[in-house]
C-alpha cells in the first residue's frame, strides 16, 4: 500500500502563482496524497479561487500572516502526527515534476529508514540553470550557500547524497521527524529557518539528503532591485545573526558572521554580473 503524503503549500496573496503551483501539484503521479494550503490571511481571492478551481484541496485559513515558520507550525499542530504519513513542504511559487513524490519515496526505500529529510534539485523557472543542488554550511567560516547555483544542469548528477541543509523551498520528510524537531524555530521570521531546522536535525541523527531525481522549478527573481532591496538584506542578516548566536559560542559567532558579510558582498557582485550577462 502506498503511504500517505501530505503536501503543505504556504500562501499569502499568491494569486495566479499559487494557481499554477496547484495545477502542477494536482498532476503528480501518485495515488495517495493530500494537498493542504496554509493561507496566511490573504487579502486577495486566493481562498475563493482554491474553492472554485481545486475543491479537493484542504485549506488551513489562519487569522493573520504568521510568516513561514509559525505558519507551518500552526498547520502541523492542526493536522497532527497520528497518521503514518510523509510531509512535503512546498513554496507556492514552484512548479513540480509529476514524478516528484515517487522519486522521494524511492530514495526513502533505498535508504531503508525514515530518519532523514530530503530535498530536490531545483531549477530557475523555465530554465535548465540550477538554483539548488544541495547546501553547504560552515558557520565558523561564514558559509551558508546553495551548491551548483546558476550552473547548467549536470546530466551525471543523478545519485542522492548527504548535504548540510535542505532549502525551505521544498522539504520532504516523515512526519515523525517534524514532531521530533518540534517544527521550525519560529523566532526566525524570514530566512535561515530551513538552515536551523537542518542543523538541529543533524544533531539528532536525522540526515539531510539531496535527491536529484526529484525535480521542481522555482520563480526566483534575479532583478537588481529584488536581490539588493534593503528589506531583503535586513531580513537576511537579522536571521543570519540569530542563526550564528544559536549555533556558535563566544567569539566564533562574531568572526563567522563577519566572514558571512564579506562572502555576501562578493556573492552580490557575482549576482550583479550574472544579471548583466543574462541581459546581454
Amino acid at each position: 500500500m502506498n503511504l500517505n503524503v501530505k503536501i503543505f503549500i504556504l500562501n499569502w496573496n499568491g494569486g495566479e502563482t499559487l494557481i499554477r503551483c496547484l495545477e502542477s501539484v494536482s498532476k503528480i503521479k501518485y495515488s495517495n496524497f493530500n494537498i493542504i494550503v496554509i493561507d496566511n490571511a490573504s487579502t486577495d481571492n486566493s481562498i475563493d479561487n482554491i474553492h472554485s478551481q481545486f475543491p479537493e484541496v484542504k485549506i488551513v485559513a489562519l487569522d493573520r500572516n504568521y510568516g513561514y515558520s509559525k505558519g507551518y507550525n500552526k498547520a502541523f499542530e492542526l493536522i497532527g502526527y497520528s497518521e503514518d504519513s510523509f510531509f512535503m513542504l512546498l513554496n507556492n511559487d514552484t512548479i513540480v515534476d509529476k514524478n516528484i513524490l515517487n522519486h522521494f519515496l524511492d530514495t526513502y526505500k533505498e535508504i531503508g529508514y525514515k530518519k532523514c529529510i530530503l530535498g530536490p534539485k531545483i531549477y530557475y523557472m523555465n530554465s535548465d540553470l540550477i538554483w539548488y543542488s544541495g547546501g553547504e554550511v560552515n558557520l565558523p567560516s561564514g558559509i551558508i550557500r546553495h551548491t551548483g547555483i546558476r550552473q547548467k544542469n549536470n546530466q551525471s548528477d543523478i545519485l542522492f547524497k548527504n548535504t548540510d541543509y535542505i532549502t525551505g523551498c521544498c522539504i520532504f520528510t516523515h512526519n515523525t521527524n517534524i514532531k521530533k524537531l518540534n517544527g521550525f524555530d519560529d523566532t526566525f521570521n524570514m530566512y535561515c529557518e530551513d538552515v536551523d531546522l537542518s542543523l538541529r536535525a543533524l544533531k539528532l541523527g536525522i540526515q539531510c539528503i539531496y535527491t536529484p531525481k526529484a525535480v521542481l522549478w522555482h520563480e526566483v527573481s534575479n532583478s537588481f532591485s529584488s536581490e539588493f532591496s534593503m528589506n531583503k538584506i535586513s531580513f537576511k542578516f537579522s536571521s543570519s545573526w540569530k542563526l550564528f548566536k544559536k549555533h556558535l559560542n563566544s567569539w566564533k559567532r562574531f568572526t563567522g558572521f563577519f566572514l558571512l558579510l564579506i562572502r555576501s558582498l562578493i556573492s552580490g557582485i557575482k549576482i550583479l554580473l550574472f544579471s548583466y550577462n543574462r541581459i546581454d
